[in-house]
């Protein structure tokens, strides 16, 4: 049936009228208001699991930073001793191997393994443990700077690597400055004092 809106407008100016409009504003206000609700709890919800998202992701990384830090730093810290790098740049060494190396903690259930990437004879990236990683640098020009000459075996003793006459002015440089330091800057400072060793010779 076609609803005239003059007699519509003339009826809800009556009261009955205006007792059938409140009823279904009512009726409306009452939907509008559960709606409202549901939302207002979804969002609370939402707000919570995204909570809970944020501090899961922050705890894994710190859990990745620990393990790095531990699995990684120690494992080349042992081995970079066994090729008797100077004591005083591995934490430079460690850090220019993390980058040039792509070294992170691989995961495999409750395990940690530290690995690395190298290039094969194809050119294509290989996952390689630190202690191939270790073997691959130690044949880069570079690496020379940082290995005690003429003592290249792995029994080398700690005390023998801080006893370097050519080196001896580094002992009164701290470890974070030495870290710090260019690879050319490291390099002049070890030429420096090889050069400053054969003079007073």
């Amino acid at each position: 049936m076609a609803i005239n809106i003059d007699e519509l407008n003339q009826f809800i100016t009556t009261d009955e009228g205006k007792s059938w409009l409140d009823g279904q504003k009512a009726s409306l206000l009452q939907n509008r208001d559960q709606v409202l609700s549901e939302l207002k709890k979804t969002s609370g919800e939402y707000s919570e699991l995204r909570r809970r998202l944020e501090e899961t992701e922050n705890t894994l990384m710190s859990e990745k930073a620990v393990t790095s830090k531990y699995l990684i730093d120690s494992e080349l810290t042992c081995l970079l001793k066994q090729a008797n790098v100077y004591e005083d740049a591995i934490p430079r060494t460690i850090e220019t191997l993390k980058r040039a190396y792509g070294l992170t903690v691989k995961t495999d259930g409750d395990n940690r393994t530290a690995i690395g990437v190298l290039k094969d004879k194809d050119g294509k990236d290989t996952e390689s443990t630190l202690a191939a990683i270790i073997d691959a640098w130690t044949q880069e020009p570079d690496s020379k700077y940082f290995i005690m000459s003429g003592n290249t075996g792995g029994g080398a003793t700690g005390g023998s690597r801080n006893a370097s006459p050519a080196l001896s002015s580094l002992d009164n440089i701290s470890g974070p400055a030495l870290a710090a330091m260019s690879d050319e800057e490291f390099r002049n400072l070890r030429n420096s004092q090889l050069q400053t060793n054969g003079e007073n010779k």
